[in-house]
């Protein structure tokens, strides 16, 4: 359903974020829930997506496109994972990826 409205332009990955990051400002400090706060850097991501995602439409390539894609989640920690990091040095910028990887 969101990823339809998204495809639709009734939703941008921008005003999924800022509604999920304002709930989890308002419940999640409520209830101690809240570990740490990215909201800044999901807005920055969440604008790329809605680049990547106005492209695709363009190029008639939406289904290239991850189901999930510009869609936030939370996923908590007490799920089994692995999650392996690293950082790719492009001169200028540096660029960190987090891989999560479930496990039963």
């Amino acid at each position: 359903m969101l990823r339809n409205m998204q495809i639709n332009g009734e939703v941008s990955s921008v005003d999924l974020v800022s509604v999920f990051a304002q709930r989890c400002n308002k419940i999640g400090r409520k209830f101690n829930l809240i570990t740490e706060e990215y909201y800044n850097e999901a807005l920055d991501e969440a604008r790329a997506k809605d680049l990547q995602t106005a492209r695709a439409i363009k190029e008639k390539k939406i289904q290239e496109l991850g189901s999930l894609h510009g869609i936030p989640i939370s996923i908590k920690d007490h799920v089994k994972s692995l999650i392996f990091l690293s950082i790719i040095d492009r001169g200028e910028k540096s660029y960190f990826y987090c891989w999560l990887f479930f496990n039963g």
